[in-house]
C-alpha cells in the first residue's frame, strides 16, 4: 500500500495490528493515508525506489537468514510430524534458488527456502501497479457495492480455477476500495453505532471476519471440490471485514492500541520474514512427541529474532528508502526545472531569431 511518512505512523499504529490476522495482509494503516494520496497530489517519482528499498532489503536478509538455519539445522529427509512440515523436506540452497526468492517476483514456483515469501510477491505486483489501483480506487467512489461484489466474484473464480492472480489481487483491491470510501464508510459506521442494537451489529461483524477466515479449515471435512474452493475464498472478505472493523469501530481500536500489541504490530512484518525457518527447525528437532517444546522455544526465540530483525534491517531500510525517495524526487524535479529553462531558452532565441522579419513586416 502507500508508504507513510515517518510523522504519521503513529496514528496508524492502532490499525497496523489487524495485519497479523489478515490472510492476504491487508494494510489496514494504509487506508486513510492512500484516501489522501487518492484525494491530492502524490510524488509518485518517490514512491517506487523508496517502496521496493523498504521491501527488498528485510526480504533479501530474510532468505539469507532461512538459509543459514537449514545449514544448521538441516530438512533433508523429514520422517517426523505430519503433512505439512514434510513438504519442507529438501529446500534448494543453491544460489540461483536464493536469488529467485530475494527477488520476490523473479522467482519460479512457490519459494520453498522462506515459504511465506509467497504472499509477499502479490504485495509487490500491487506495490508496483499502485497507480492503476488509484485510479481504480477513484471509480470505485460510485457505487462501492457493486464494485465490492465484483472484486469477490473475481476472487472466488480465481480459487475456482485456480488462477492465482484472480485469487489474491481482488484482496488489495478491496484495501484500495476501503481507502477511497474511507471518509463515509466511517460515518455509516458512526450511524450504525448510534442505533439501538448498533453495539451487537458491530460485535457479530467482528467475529464474523476470523470465522470467515478459518471457514474453509472448519468444514473441511464436510466440503469438497466446488464448494471446498469456494469457502477457501471466503477468507478474503474475512481479511476485509477484520480491516474494516478495527479501522472503523473505536471500541474495538482502543484495546488494541494496549502496548504489547503496538510493539507486536511493529514488529509484524520482521516477524512475518523470520518466523517460518524457527518453526520448522525446532519443529524438526523435537519431532511431534514434544511438539509443545518446540512451541516453547520458536515462539519466543521468533519474537526476540523479530525485534533485532526491526532494529537493525527495517528501520536501517526505511530511512534508506526515504533518503532515496527523496533524491530521486530532487533529482526529477531538478531535470524538469532544467528541460523547462531549455524550453523556455530555444522559445526566446526563436523569437529573437524572428525579430528582423517582424520589424520588416510591421515596417510594410
Amino acid at each position: 500500500m502507500v508508504d507513510p511518512d515517518p510523522a504519521q505512523v503513529p496514528r496508524c499504529r492502532p490499525r497496523v495490528r489487524a495485519r497479523l490476522l489478515c490472510a492476504e495482509r491487508l494494510r489496514a494503516c494504509a487506508l486513510p493515508l492512500a484516501a489522501r494520496a487518492i484525494g491530492t497530489g502524490y510524488d509518485w517519482v518517490a514512491y517506487y525506489p523508496r517502496r521496493i528499498i523498504r521491501l527488498a532489503i528485510p526480504v533479501v536478509v530474510s532468505v539469507a537468514l532461512a538459509a543459514a538455519w537449514i545449514l544448521l539445522v538441516p530438512r533433508t529427509g523429514i520422517d517426523v510430524g505430519g503433512s505439512w512440515l514434510k513438504r519442507q523436506d529438501s529446500p534448494d540452497i543453491g544460489l540461483p534458488n536464493l536469488l529467485g526468492e530475494a527477488s520476490v517476483i523473479g522467482g519460479s514456483g512457490r519459494p520453498d527456502v522462506n515459504p511465506p515469501l509467497w504472499s509477499l510477491t502479490w504485495e509487490m505486483w500491487f506495490s508496483l501497479l499502485l497507480p492503476i489501483c488509484v485510479l481504480l480506487a477513484v471509480a470505485t467512489r460510485r457505487l462501492p457495492a457493486l464494485w465490492a461484489a465484483a472484486f469477490l466474484a473475481v476472487s472466488a473464480t480465481g480459487y475456482v480455477t485456480g488462477i492465482e492472480p484472480l485469487m489474491y489481487l481482488p484482496a488489495f483491491g478491496l484495501g484500495a476500495l476501503l481507502a477511497a470510501n474511507y471518509e463515509s464508510l466511517r460515518t455509516w459506521a458512526a450511524r450504525v453505532a448510534a442505533r439501538r442494537g448498533g453495539t451487537a451489529v458491530w460485535i457479530g461483524l467482528t467475529a464474523l471476519g476470523p470465522a470467515l477466515l478459518v471457514s474453509h479449515w472448519l468444514l473441511r471435512p464436510q466440503l469438497s471440490g466446488l464448494w471446498g474452493d469456494l469457502t477457501l475464498a471466503l477468507r478474503v472478505p474475512g481479511a476485509v471485514l477484520v480491516v474494516a472493523v478495527v479501522a472503523l469501530w473505536p471500541p474495538l481500536q482502543r484495546p488494541l492500541s494496549a502496548r504489547p500489541l503496538v510493539w507486536l504490530g511493529t514488529v509484524s512484518f520482521s516477524l512475518y520474514l523470520v518466523h517460518f525457518p524457527v518453526v520448522v527447525a525446532f519443529g524438526t528437532m523435537f519431532g511431534p512427541g514434544r511438539w509443545w517444546l518446540g512451541a516453547l522455544v520458536s515462539v519466543p526465540l521468533s519474537l526476540v529474532l523479530a525485534q533485532l530483525m526491526y532494529l537493525w534491517v527495517e528501520l536501517p531500510a526505511q530511512r534508506l528508502a526515504t533518503w532515496t525517495g527523496r533524491w530521486a524526487s530532487e533529482k526529477a524535479g531538478a531535470l524538469r526545472g532544467r528541460g523547462g529553462r531549455q524550453a523556455d531558452a530555444a522559445a526566446s532565441a526563436d523569437l529573437a531569431a524572428r525579430a528582423p522579419e517582424n520589424d520588416r513586416a510591421l515596417a510594410e
